[in-house]
């Protein structure tokens, strides 16, 4: 059974190479050891996982590198090689690290975008609801001020009216000798023609209240 997967798994290799899919050469690496490693074949399965793990660097597939350095580990552990047992131990730690570290940076990172995206929105949705505000408040402004310049407009008109009704009411009540007796009738004409002319001194003689300011005037 192992020769048969490791004949499946060459096949395999060469059709990645084929289409240059690096990191499914990887993967195939990876099994290819594993299954030395069940045959005790710890030399052949030292080979396929460097030349994985060669190929895991310079596709820069981080988080692959992860399980060759742990099955690098547990190979030398079996092997009794401590200096490498403890070597890619550290590596496999050291880069846990840095992925986790990675992890959390990219998580706030994130968390500070949705954070600023939903407070710019928020100022968004603020801002347009105070500008209705403001536009509502000018448009009623504008409604007053419109009803006022009205309303100021109707009073002036009102204020013409009423003096030209004053004055017309002056003019009408203090020029008009009311009477029809032919006594008026001979003032009026007396007054008429004392009126024509421009250098004439009268005298009005009468009681208080016989009219005397009109005829003069």
């Amino acid at each position: 059974e192992y020769e048969q997967a490791y004949i499946f798994f060459k096949k395999s290799e060469k059709i990645k190479k084929e289409i240059n899919d690096t990191f499914g050469q990887v993967l195939i690496n990876s099994n290819i050891g594993n299954v030395y490693c069940y045959q005790e074949k710890y030399d052949e399965a030292e080979k396929y996982i460097l030349k994985g793990l060669n190929l895991v660097k310079k596709g820069e597939f981080k988080s692959t590198e992860l399980v060759f350095y742990k099955s690098l580990f547990e190979l030398y552990k079996i092997t009794n090689d401590h200096a490498k047992c403890i070597d890619n131990l550290y590596k496999y730690i050291n880069l846990n690290k840095e992925l986790n570290q990675k992890i959390f940076s990219d998580k706030i990172a994130e968390m500070k975008t949705r954070f600023d995206t939903e407070l710019k929105e928020k100022e968004a949705v603020f801002l347009r609801e105070k500008n209705t505000e403001l536009e509502n408040k000018n448009k009623q402004i504008e409604k007053q001020k419109e009803e006022l310049e009205q309303t100021l407009d109707h009073l002036r008109r009102s204020e013409i009216n009423l003096s030209f009704a004053s004055k017309e009411l002056k003019r009408t009540l203090g020029t008009t000798i009311v009477g029809q007796s032919e006594q008026i009738s001979k003032i009026i004409n007396l007054i008429s023609k004392v009126a024509e002319t421009e250098n004439t001194t009268v005298l009005v003689m009468g009681e208080s209240g016989t009219g005397k300011e009109l005829i003069a005037r």
